[in-house]
């Protein structure tokens, strides 16, 4: 993602998985979503189906459940925040 002088100026579309709620892990329910922060891309499978049933979405950037509030505003939000307290 972006830092000063690498297009932070720009509009980006980052997604954000949460974790699994307390309720979905007692109800046996299986985590579906996968981020791949390398390359930007939430991956979706299908229960119990293969990997032929997985769906690729692309994004700006993405982030699993693991992922640090601080890490997300440090990747996607610092440039443009930066950019409008210079008045850019």
């Amino acid at each position: 993602m972006g830092g000063p002088g690498k297009n932070s100026e720009c509009v980006k579309v980052v997604v954000r998985c949460r974790p699994m709620s307390q309720k979905e892990i007692a109800d046996g329910r299986t985590k579906v979503v996968h981020m791949d922060h390398k390359n930007a891309m939430a991956i979706l499978h299908k229960p119990e189906g293969s990997t032929k049933d997985s769906k690729e979405f692309t994004y700006d950037g993405v982030y699993d459940d693991t992922s640090t509030q601080k890490q997300i505003y440090e990747e996607t939000a610092n440039g443009i925040v930066t950019s409008v307290m210079e008045g850019y």
